[in-house]
């Protein structure tokens, strides 16, 4: 996504990774290389602008082999990429699991969440957990992004730049809970509920269907100042 000017040293991302994110998207995780994409992206480590020139994944430094190795550095610590890539992958092969996710199954969603908790996968965080949710459950939880979640906060509260407020004005901002703690086993009645509630009303259902939705907002959280 680019800010194109709005917003300024906004990380752009490329045309021709969106559109292959999107893919996996549609057709659901195949392979160990979705996976692997779907991580990276999601973390910043594609060269975005190289990879739009080459027109396929471009990886940052270190994160080059990714698609065929086991594990890379992530802030110094092993991220065991293979396996959890290869966890997942058994996941989506069940189907009935599946098909209830698609459905927006909380306890389905939440069971998943735990599931990786209890892997103890290193470096795999809630949001992390989250948006590999969103690509297994084909959209029907969203990915959970803190500019996402400061957009909507500033829209229901009036303080949109848009509606003459100033932009980098302050907006109260919440983490996800840890897998640590004790809040995670209700991550989706709770945190996440209240998440997809905001998308609801402000965009009804098309936010399960529509990538542009979470793009936009990701590019409008940029205008504020986390509280």
């Amino acid at each position: 996504m680019s800010g194109d000017g709005l917003v300024p040293r906004l990380r752009r991302s490329s045309g021709y990774v969106e559109d292959r994110i999107g893919d996996i998207f549609k057709g659901g995780i195949q392979n160990q290389s979705d996976v692997a994409r779907i991580l990276a992206w999601k973390i910043g480590k594609i060269k975005h602008r190289d990879s739009q020139d080459e027109q396929k994944f471009v990886y940052a430094k270190k994160w080059e082999d990714i698609e065929q190795i086991d594990i890379v550095k992530l802030y110094k610590d092993d991220f065991p990429i293979g396996e959890i890539s290869s966890y997942v992958v058994s996941v989506a092969k069940r189907q009935k699991d599946m098909k209830a996710l698609a459905l927006g199954d909380k306890n389905k969603a939440q069971k998943f969440l735990n599931e990786m908790k209890e892997k103890g996968f290193k470096r795999i965080g809630t949001v992390y957990m989250i948006t590999l949710l969103y690509f297994l459950s084909r959209g029907a939880f969203p990915i959970y992004d803190r500019f996402a979640m400061m957009a909507l906060t500033a829209i229901f509260k009036e303080t949109s730049p848009i509606s003459g407020s100033k932009a980098g004005i302050e907006v109260r901002y919440k983490e996800l809970p840890t897998r640590e703690s004790t809040r995670f086993s209700g991550v989706i009645d709770n945190e996440m509920d209240q998440y997809m509630g905001m998308l609801n009303r402000a965009f009804g259902d098309e936010w399960k269907t529509n990538r542009k939705i979470d793009q936009a907002l990701w590019v409008y959280g940029h205008l504020f100042k986390m509280k």
